[in-house]
C-alpha cells in the first residue's frame, strides 16, 4: 500500500509539473501522454530509487513521453520542468511544519494544492513579463506635424488600431490630449475644449483654416457604441526615421487604456510601411 500510495503522490506531482511546463512553453499536449509520462516517470523513480540513475531515467521519461524524445524538448522544456522542481520543492520544504501529522490524503491534498497555487502565480508573472517585452518592442518616439506645429510624442504601435478615415482609407492615430495640451496653439486647444459629443458634426468652434482638414471618423467604443469624432489631418509623422503624409489623428481626452504610458497609439499601417 505504502508503494502505491509514492507512486500516486509522485504521478499527481509529475502531472503538475507537466502542466507548468506545458503552460509556460505554449505546446499543445494530449492528456494521455501527460498521464503516461506522469505514470511511467514515477514507477520508474520509485522502483529504483534512490538512486541517481533512477532520477535520469525518470526525468528522461518525463520529458520524453510527454514533448517526443527531442534534443530541443530536453533543453527547453527540461530547463522549465526543472525551475518548477525546484520552486515547488522549495514550497513544500517551507510549508513541512504545518503538512507534518496530517493523515496521508489532506497531506496530498494540501501539498498539490500549494504547489498548484505556487506554480500558477510563477506562470501568470512570466507571462505578463513576457508580454510587457513584446510591447516594448512596439513603443517608439514619434513626431507629427500638426498646423504648423511641431510635437514629438511617445507613440505605441497598436496591431489592433485598424481605424481609417472612411472616404480616403488613410490611416487614423489617436494622440493623448493630456500629453500635448500645454503645446497646442491657443486657437486649436479652445475649439477641442468647446466641441461636444452630442454634436459631433459641429466644428463651428474650429477656426476656418482648420476646418478645411477635418474629417469625420465613426468610431467604436467599448460599449460596442458608434460615435462620431472629428479627425484631423497631419501635414507629416515621422516614426522609425519613415514620413507619412495625409494621415488623421483623432484627440482623446482618455488616455488611461494607452499600453507602456504611450501618448500616442498608433495605426497598424506603421508595422508593414
Amino acid at each position: 500500500m505504502v508503494g502505491e500510495l509514492i507512486i500516486l503522490y509522485n504521478t499527481l506531482f509529475n502531472l503538475i509539473l507537466l502542466m507548468f511546463t506545458k503552460e509556460i512553453t505554449g505546446l499543445y499536449i494530449s492528456k494521455w501522454r501527460l498521464v503516461a509520462s506522469a505514470l511511467a516517470s514515477s514507477i520508474v523513480a520509485t522502483i529504483l530509487s534512490p538512486s541517481l540513475f533512477a532520477s535520469i531515467l525518470s526525468f528522461i521519461l518525463l520529458i520524453g513521453i510527454a514533448f517526443s524524445f527531442r534534443i530541443y524538448s530536453f533543453i527547453i522544456q527540461g530547463s522549465w520542468l526543472v525551475v518548477g522542481t525546484l520552486l515547488a520543492g522549495g514550497l513544500l520544504t517551507a510549508l513541512q511544519p504545518i503538512l507534518q501529522g496530517r493523515s496521508w490524503l489532506t497531506y496530498i491534498l494540501l501539498s498539490a494544492s500549494a504547489a498548484c497555487i505556487g506554480l500558477a502565480l510563477v506562470k501568470l508573472n512570466w507571462h505578463k513579463k513576457l508580454q510587457d517585452a513584446v510591447q516594448q518592442s512596439f513603443l517608439t518616439s514619434c513626431e507629427l506635424q500638426l498646423f504648423e506645429q511641431a510635437l514629438t510624442v511617445s507613440a505605441f504601435i497598436d496591431t489592433g488600431n485598424e481605424c481609417v478615415e472612411p472616404l480616403s482609407r488613410q490611416p487614423v492615430h489617436f494622440l493623448s490630449y493630456k500629453a500635448v495640451q500645454e503645446q497646442l496653439a491657443p486657437s486649436l486647444k479652445t475649439a477641442l475644449e468647446q466641441w461636444q459629443e452630442d454634436a459631433p458634426l459641429n466644428v463651428s468652434m474650429f477656426p476656418v483654416e482648420f476646418r478645411k482638414a477635418i474629417r469625420f471618423v465613426p468610431i467604436t467604443t467599448i460599449q460596442e457604441n458608434t460615435v462620431i469624432v472629428p479627425a484631423l489631418r497631419v501635414s507629416c509623422l515621422q516614426v522609425q526615421g519613415k514620413s507619412y503624409a495625409g494621415h488623421y489623428i483623432i484627440f482623446t481626452k482618455n488616455d488611461a487604456r494607452f499600453p507602456q504610458d504611450a501618448e500616442m497609439i498608433l495605426h497598424v499601417f506603421i508595422l508593414t510601411n
